[in-house]
């Protein structure tokens, strides 16, 4: 934890500067943890709960332990939105040359076989599976709560296969970035039709700095700006850039440029500017700014992506 507080697994928060005595409220003592903050000594290192109820924190983003009452009867208080929790987390599957995860919304074709051509290691998100079989692809990985898997699909996947994540904090989508080790993540069928999984699907985005995350349309992609890119872009090619918290930044090669903006969700965007010359650049001083480029530049993100610096905690 770098300078914030910890979510205990009583629900309470403890915060830096208050490392002695009983700060969390639940009867454990406040210790500096291996983040090099403070913590819960109700939170264990290794990530699992020290009250030994069975549940284990979950990472996405934020911290909480899924044994919501406990013997302290806490809420299981969420940390804020972009802390670097540094908890161990389990990987399902390792894809060093990229994943694409298929979830349940609309996923044309096309759209699928592009995402694979850069991300060869399919993994779908729970429903996600029916569509990967409808277009007879066999994921390495289904993950997911699965809820919206049929039977019919879950019994033509391998048992060992499917696996089960029953919380009900975080999306399919999230399940299955934090359980997924690699450079780049393509999340086609994630952002389309419902506006809800949409919304959710951009959270992810946030919530997740040090992961190269692309999300893919038949018509837009979408991923979050790194703390420097270069990309190579056609002249008068549309660019949007969409701020998910207060972002200040510089661009070059853009018709109407970032310089000495701050942007926010609730104030100045950048939605539909315009490559104005070939080689654009963006500098961010904070994580948190989308690009949003039409779906044809998709090898251009990917190249560009991976060959850039992420965020670091």
């Amino acid at each position: 934890m770098r300078g914030k507080g910890l979510a205990c697994n009583c629900g309470a928060v403890v915060h830096p500067g208050q490392w002695d005595g009983n700060a969390a409220g639940c009867g454990d003592s406040a210790v500096e943890s291996s983040f090099g903050d403070a913590a819960c000594a109700g939170l264990r290192a290794d990530g699992a709960c020290a009250t030994e109820c069975g549940h284990e924190i979950v990472v996405d983003g934020s911290v909480r332990c899924m044994n919501l009452g406990g013997s302290g009867g806490g809420t299981g208080v969420m940390a804020p939105l972009g802390w670097d929790m540094r908890i161990r987390k389990e990987v399902i599957v390792r894809a060093p040359k990229g994943a694409t995860v298929l979830g349940g919304g609309e996923a044309s074709t096309e759209s699928v076989e592009r995402a694979l051509a850069r991300a060869p290691v399919l993994v779908a998100a729970d429903g996600g599976a029916a569509r990967a079989l409808d277009l007879g692809k066999m994921p390495r990985a289904v993950i997911g709560d699965m809820d919206s898997l049929p039977d019919s699909v879950s019994g033509s996947i391998p048992a060992d296969r499917l696996h089960r994540i029953e919380e009900q904090d975080s999306t399919d989508f999230a399940k299955c970035v934090r359980s997924i080790d690699s450079p780049i993540i393509v999340g086609v069928g994630v952002l389309n039709p419902r506006l809800d999984h949409g919304l959710a699907a951009l959270n992810v985005l946030a919530r997740n700095p040090g992961q190269r995350l692309v999300l893919l349309t038949e018509s837009d992609l979408c991923f979050l700006c790194p703390p420097k890119l270069d990309i190579e872009l056609p002249v008068g090619s549309r660019v949007s850039l969409f701020p998910m918290r207060q972002v200040t930044g510089t661009s070059v090669g853009l018709r109407w440029q970032l310089d000495g903006v701050l942007f926010s969700p609730d104030g100045s965007t950048a939605t539909s500017n315009e490559v104005s010359r070939s080689q654009v650049a963006v500098c961010f001083r904070e994580p948190g700014m989308l690009m949003i480029l039409p779906a044809v530049q998709f090898d251009n993100a990917v190249d560009s992506l991976s060959e850039t610096e992420v965020w670091r905690g």
